[in-house]
């Protein structure tokens, strides 16, 4: 599976910009074959405008919790292969 990341910047006047255009790596698992992350986009702070489009810092797996004064996202797609089927034993 390919995933396209597409980003975007605002310029000092608010107009927006491509300032990224790129295929994302999978983030794979020997120990769940079949799975893949895509890690698109994820960020620790509140967003401000202008801005460039550069990554932004988000580095833990999964945004902090229970922190009401949190910005943190993340976004990230994942795939699992379908389920492998098998005829059940005979009683």
């Amino acid at each position: 599976m390919t995933i396209r990341r597409v980003v975007t910047g605002h310029d000092c006047r608010g107009k927006a910009r491509v300032v990224g255009d790129d295929e994302v790596e999978p983030i794979t698992s020997e120990l769940m074959p079949g799975y893949a992350a895509y890690r698109l986009w994820g960020r620790d702070e509140r967003p401000a405008f202008p801005d460039d489009g550069s990554p932004r810092r988000a580095e833990a797996y999964y945004p902090p919790r229970n922190d009401p004064a949190s910005w943190s996202t993340r976004s990230r797609p994942v795939t699992w292969s379908p389920p492998t089927t098998s005829t059940p034993p005979r009683p």
